[in-house]
């Protein structure tokens, strides 16, 4: 692999990675095989297939939930198709997870991350950042694992009737423990995998990153039934969704359409700009825009 297509396909391997973090979102409480259909740019071009069975491991109840992520994507017209599989173990009374394997296959080039949590701390390792292990303190009331953040926001808003929430939450792919707000913006019935959901929808900003994630909560159910980042969009589906995919093109995530032609980019020393732009996972400055190059 080139250099340039490394770099590309190391960034694709943890907005990859972020997805499972995103999809595993939805699963909490599965109990059967369940599917959820993946889109990025309004084209279905994923799956993501969640199986759980219950354990009795060590005198207590746990939960072994296996997870797997198939996507069909393209850059720059090269395919990057990819396959995530994950293996967690999750403590069945609060759904806290305990452990969790990862491993992504992107086009034959693979990238591991893993962590054990106790209750006071998390070992997380993570094959982009050499192997390294790194342990991240826990203070108590941090949400380790999608299914515990799931719980705490339908007892929160849907039990309480809480207009806005406040967590700490350990992010696998960050490597650290991070804050942010959740807040009510609304109701909306979906019709899902043939049934409708009466669903609150919350809105999540994260106060380290700024990164907006969005949430449809089915109180009758016990998992999210739609989540949405970044254009990226997961939501309930049925085993339908493995024979309906197509490939999205996910140019619009790296690349900007200037309406300039540029005929010698390595000529350029000064370059101006004047946009209009949202940024998406950072929190910057007017400073922070200003680069070297």
């Amino acid at each position: 692999m080139r250099p340039k297509q490394k770099r590309r396909g190391r960034a694709l391997a943890f907005g990859l990675a972020c997805l499972l973090a995103a999809g595993a979102r939805l699963c909490a409480g599965a109990a059967k095989t369940q599917h959820f259909a993946i889109e990025v740019n309004g084209i279905v071009c994923g799956y993501l297939e969640v199986r759980e069975t219950p354990l009795r491991q060590d005198g207590a109840d746990v939960i072994a939930q296996e997870s797997e992520i198939v996507l069909m994507l393209s850059v720059l017209g090269s395919r990057f198709n990819g396959t995530i599989r994950e293996k967690a173990l999750i403590d069945a009374a609060s759904r806290r997870q305990l452990r969790s394997a990862i491993r992504i296959d992107q086009n034959g080039v693979q990238y591991d991350f893993s962590f054990r949590a106790t209750a006071t701390e998390a070992v997380m390792r993570s094959s982009l950042r050499g192997g390294k292990e790194k342990t991240v303190p826990l203070a108590p009331g941090v949400l380790v694992g999608n299914d515990e953040l799931f719980r705490r926001l339908r007892r929160e808003f849907a039990a309480a009737g809480a207009a806005e929430v406040r967590c700490d939450i350990l992010e696998f792919m960050e490597e650290e423990v991070q804050p942010s707000s959740f807040r009510r913006i609304g109701a909306e019935t979906l019709h899902l995998a043939g049934n409708d959901h009466a669903c609150l929808v919350i809105e999540q900003v994260n106060a380290r990153t700024g990164l907006k994630s969005t949430y449809w909560i089915d109180p009758g159910c016990d998992f999210f039934v739609q989540f949405e980042v970044s254009g990226r969009k997961v939501y309930l589906s049925d085993r339908g969704v493995v024979d309906r995919l197509k490939v999205a093109n996910i140019n619009p995530a790296f690349f900007t359409k200037t309406n300039a032609a540029i005929i010698d980019p390595a000529a350029i020393t000064y370059m101006r700009l004047k946009l209009k732009a949202e940024p998406t996972g950072a929190l910057l400055s007017p400073a922070d825009l200003n680069v070297p190059g």
